[in-house]
């Protein structure tokens, strides 16, 4: 069931200067933890960003400013249409699907409701923890360093 299993990382205020691809573009520590934590899932996942909606982590962009939880709830409403309209196109549909979403509320609750409307489970899993229980949450997830086994000889 793991290929039904999605996850989802908002982006973030701090970016690069330059296009670049979606995974490389924001460069927040939090943004790098929400990143890893993706890619070690080994799932597929994708970047929501308050400018082009959902984005495959290869996907070249250029920087913007465009704060999500400073746009009107309109805008996020018409952002919430058009991040539904390309999940169904990238993943074929969202019945049966889990959504992680690892985003803040301003990104989390204009899709929530609809998502579950067309058939997915939504998790949320650090909704509502202030951003140094993100942080906190996403050093937990990681994996423990590994110490090299001291050989002894006999």
């Amino acid at each position: 069931m793991a290929a039904r299993h999605v996850i989802l990382i908002g982006c973030v205020q701090t970016k690069l200067d330059s296009p670049a691809p979606a995974a490389d573009l924001f460069t927040s520590p939090l943004f790098k933890a929400r990143r890893a934590y993706a890619e070690r899932s080994r799932r597929r996942w994708f970047v929501l960003s308050s400018r082009y909606g959902v984005l495959p982590p290869d996907r070249v962009v250029a920087p913007y400013d465009l704060p999500q939880a400073r746009q009107p709830v309109d805008e996020r409403n018409s952002w919430a249409e058009m991040v539904l309209a390309q999940l169904q196109t990238e993943l074929g549909g969202l019945k049966g699907r889990v959504l992680e979403v690892h985003a803040g509320s301003a990104y989390v609750d204009p899709i929530a409701s609809s998502l579950t409307d067309l058939g997915a489970t939504v998790l949320a899993p650090l909704r509502g923890l202030a951003l140094g229980q993100h942080l906190a949450w996403y050093a937990a997830q990681a994996p423990a360093p590994r110490t090299p086994r001291r050989r002894v000889r006999t």
